[in-house]
């Protein structure tokens, strides 16, 4: 009898454990997800397109950063001083040292869905005609109004 106590009071502390553990891990977790859309895919020398980065969180957010990569030979960023959409602020740019554009926004209404950003690009003329482009965002973090980060998959554009 005294043993089959010992086994129940065992099993119970290890639900009881068992089930804090998972509240927990569920609780944390948070789902969040950036997009990068082309306004098109199939683009010509001269032309300007535009790029728009939204995101969606279970949470508020707060803001995000990354780092914006393309060919800066074949593509000129057009609008690097106004490219948070409202509800958003940038304190974007070039990194003095390595190069990289960097993007940080930050917004102060905090929705759990939003365009973030429009970027524009202007196709320049040393690209050749069936030349495949690619702008991408990389080293990407949501943080949310709790000042929690999730970081995010690279996303890539591909322009022909």
């Amino acid at each position: 009898m005294k043993k089959c106590k010992k086994i129940i009071l065992l099993l119970v502390m290890f639900i009881l454990v068992m089930s804090i553990n998972v509240y927990a891990t569920d609780s944390s977790k948070s789902t969040a997800e950036i997009t990068v859309t082309p306004s098109k895919t199939t683009v010509e020398v001269g032309e300007t397109i535009t790029v728009t980065i939204s995101a969606k969180s279970e949470k508020e957010i707060a803001g995000v950063a990354g780092i914006l990569n393309w060919d800066k030979s074949k593509l000129e960023f057009t609008n690097s001083s106004e490219i948070a959409n409202e509800g958003f602020e940038s304190a974007s740019g070039e990194d003095a040292v390595t190069g990289e554009y960097k993007l940080y926004l930050y917004g102060y209404s905090f929705p759990k869905q939003a365009d973030i950003a429009k970027l524009s690009f202007k196709v320049l003329e040393k690209a050749s005609v069936d030349e495949i482009l690619n702008i991408k965002l990389s080293d990407i973090v949501l943080t949310d109004a709790n000042v929690e980060d999730t970081d995010i998959n690279d996303k890539e554009v591909t322009l022909t």
